[in-house]
């Protein structure tokens, strides 16, 4: 299921709750405004009873009978034979009405009396056209009403919901653009809704918090670099010393080349670990324009032996919008020593996770749209399996025991890219893994 807005969930949520409320409540409204008139019309007719037998009844002679009926076109007085009922009965009953020349709907009351010893019944009745006129004008008023309140309730909801959820989403852009490896906090807006503002408090909390623990930690590791990068040194140094000697035996040989090897391993992980934390200093503040194709080229030349004893193929090609093939010129402007080391980590990560025979693809391109210019780098190798994109960047995501990789290049590599702001894709497709930086 696809996310959806708040303010539109929220809007969903009342117009349907609004619906529902105005389906279930309008048949109520309608019976309830009928069984309103019809009680209504019920006392009226009551009252005519009542008026009938206080002003005329006492004096009513059974000779008038025949005038009342023929001048009372709606109250009648008939013999008893056609009375079955000893109280008063109120029902319904369709009249046929000369003048329209069709049947009406009529409320009927009929009441039992005695003129002169003698039992008639006395009936009144009120048509009920009127009454369903006046229910259905009530009807359309009720339905214009509503929707009048259905316009108001989205006017509302998309004019004033989006004034008052502004500061939540101040706050959601801000938590979105925060880089904590940048070490700066958020200062957010203060807003006078009490949910809001205790929100951003405990925000701001936690992100003062965050940046405190990280900047410990970076310290910490800083610091221990440092701290470690001489008596690695000297443990190399003595290393190498015994392993010149040649009174040590075979199997001291054996045993100390297996030391050295976890120790060249751990000389590499605290340069790296250095590094990072010069980077992130934002050491290496020096920039110049550089040819990325030469620092590439010369890479290559560095790393031709590991290239050879693999049997690795290398092959640079060209995907360029504009036709500009990769041994032609290509600038980016960054610090030196940072290009060559993105460029040294990638193809370095290429070769040892690569396979024997494998193969090496290189290409750049370059859009010269004046609009959106942009230059890149892929690099690509042979693989089985895609890697975790997700934790691909991280340090030490890759490591393990079995390898010598210190599992921070492509950490080093992500972080200078995002020294410069440029972006670093990884792809897996035909049994190739690429990495591609975009340099904006």
């Amino acid at each position: 299921m696809g996310s959806v807005k708040l303010l539109n969930r929220t809007f969903f949520v009342y117009i349907v709750s609004s619906i529902i409320v105005l389906l279930v409540a309008a048949p109520i409204f309608y019976f309830s405004m009928v069984y309103l008139y019809i009680n209504d019309i019920d006392e009226t007719l009551h009252l005519y009873k009542k008026e009938f037998k206080h002003y005329y009844l006492p004096n009513f002679k059974q000779s008038e009978i025949e005038s009342w009926n023929k001048y009372n076109r709606d109250m009648k007085i008939e013999p008893s034979d056609i009375y079955t009922n000893q109280h008063t009965a109120y029902f319904y009953k369709d009249f046929f009405d000369v003048l329209d020349d069709e049947k009406e709907p009529y409320r009927v009351m009929q009441s039992p009396i005695v003129i002169e010893n003698k039992p008639y019944i006395f009936t009144a009745r009120i048509s009920l056209v009127e009454t369903e006129d006046l229910i259905e004008s009530i009807a359309v008023v009720f339905v214009v009403l509503i929707g009048l309140l259905l316009g108001v309730l989205i006017f509302v909801t998309n004019r004033f919901s989006k004034k008052i959820w502004q500061p939540f989403h101040s706050t959601l852009e801000k938590l979105k653009s925060f880089d904590l490896t940048t070490r700066q906090g958020i200062s957010f807006d203060k807003t006078n809704i009490k949910e809001f503002e205790e929100l951003n408090q405990s925000l701001q909390k936690l992100i003062d918090k965050n940046i405190s623990v990280y900047n410990q930690q970076k310290t910490f590791i800083e610091n221990a670099s440092h701290e470690l990068q001489t008596p690695l040194a000297i443990l190399k140094s003595k290393l190498n010393l015994l392993l010149q000697n040649k009174n040590i035996t075979s199997e001291q040989a054996e045993l100390l080349t297996a030391i050295d090897l976890p120790l060249a391993r751990m000389t590499r992980i605290n340069k790296n670990l250095l590094l990072l934390a010069k980077i992130e200093n934002k050491q290496f503040s020096e920039v110049e324009t550089i040819e990325l194709t030469e620092v590439i080229n010369e890479t290559l030349e560095l790393l031709s032996d590991y290239i050879t004893t693999k049997q690795i193929i290398v092959d640079k090609g060209s995907s360029t919008s504009s036709g500009q093939a990769f041994a032609e010129k290509l600038s980016v402007v960054c610090n030196k020593t940072l290009l060559e080391i993105l460029v040294s980590n990638l193809l370095i990560n290429s070769i040892i996770h690569n396979s024997e025979n494998g193969k090496i693809n290189i290409s750049t391109s370059f859009s010269a749209d004046i609009d959106f210019p942009n230059k890149t780098l892929t690099v690509s190798n042979t693989g089985k399996t895609a890697l975790n994109n997700e934790k691909l960047f991280e340090r030490f995501a890759v490591a393990s025991s079995q390898n010598t990789n210190s599992g921070l290049g492509l950490a080093i590599v992500k972080e200078i890219c995002n020294r410069y702001q440029w972006q670093i894709s990884y792809a897996f497709e035909n049994g190739f893994h690429s990495f591609t930086i975009k340099f904006l």
